[in-house]
């Protein structure tokens, strides 16, 4: 029997399973589920995309240089992007019977320096309309805790559409791939995925396995275009990101105090800063 470790988020998304009856459902499929050991065959993360980035914190901070064992993720949040990024999909059980056949997708993270408290991302980091939505969903999170996956995600977009027309852009100077990029931004999204929050795609080609990140760069004179597109969610009406990406493995991005995302955890910038974000190819494996 395959031994795993066990990191499990029970008030993740709607789910609701207790860890108790995920432990039974884990033993029926032939898994060993432990909490605490060392030795495991590889790590189960049962939760959203902040359960994910946790997880993965607490390994890195071990060692930053030491291997990680292989993770099997158990999609449970609202948004999974994480789990959308690696086509993990399915029911619990079905996802569960998978990892016997032991496939494995090696996924990229970034290193980021200049930023106190943070040193790597998982999905992506950004400054502009994006962290601030962030920050006005967190007082809502509470009121719509009732609604199901997709309308949560529908009020996620609806205040971004009514942020959009009144945030005010920053001043920002990105150096990539020896091209300096300087101007006022509505968004700027630095994408090792292809979606953000509400499941909102800003990167249709991004791979997470693909050893570059695409960079995402929304000016200020392009704020109804950028609504349009949202709008256009929100009525479900196919359409594509109409911004381009620019493909990288290494940049910097000097920002003046600002609000910034690292996936989706907020962090304040009290002054101007250099951050400096690097690409670590494969630096984590995933059972898919």
């Amino acid at each position: 029997m395959k031994k795993a470790q066990l990191h499990h988020n029970p008030g993740a998304g709607d789910e609701g399973l207790s860890e108790e009856a995920l432990c039974a459902i884990l033993r029926e499929e032939g898994f060993e589920c432990r909490q605490f050991a060392t030795e495991n065959d590889f790590i189960i993360v049962a939760g959203g995309d902040g359960t994910v980035r946790k997880t993965v914190k607490e390994l890195l901070e071990r060692d930053h240089t030491a291997s990680i064992p292989p993770l099997a993720l158990l999609p449970m949040g609202t948004a999974n992007n994480i789990a959308r990024a690696i086509s993990i999909e399915g029911s619990i059980k079905e996802i569960i019977r998978s990892w016997h056949q032991r496939h494995m997708r090696n996924y990229d993270t970034g290193s980021v320096k200049g930023v106190p408290g943070s040193f790597f991302f998982l999905e992506g980091l950004g400054c502009g309309v994006f962290p601030q939505l962030i920050k006005n969903m967190e007082p809502i999170d509470d009121q719509i805790e009732h609604l199901d996956t997709p309308a949560k995600l529908k009020t996620a977009l609806k205040e971004l559409h009514r942020l959009i027309p009144q945030f005010e852009a920053l001043d920002a100077t990105l150096q990539i791939n020896d091209i300096t990029y300087k101007g006022r931004y509505l968004m700027i999204e630095i994408l090792n995925i292809r979606s953000v929050g509400p499941n909102l795609l800003l990167a249709p080609h991004a791979d997470p396995g693909d050893g570059f990140l695409d960079v995402i760069l929304v000016p200020e004179e392009d704020r109804f275009k950028l609504a349009l597109y949202v709008e256009e969610q929100l009525k479900d009406i196919p359409s594509r990101f109409p911004f381009p990406a620019i493909q990288c493995r290494e940049m910097t991005l000097e920002i003046p105090a600002a609000l910034l995302h690292i996936d989706d955890q907020l962090t304040t910038i009290t002054q101007k800063t250099n951050i400096q974000i690097l690409l670590q190819p494969g630096r984590l494996s995933f059972l898919v």
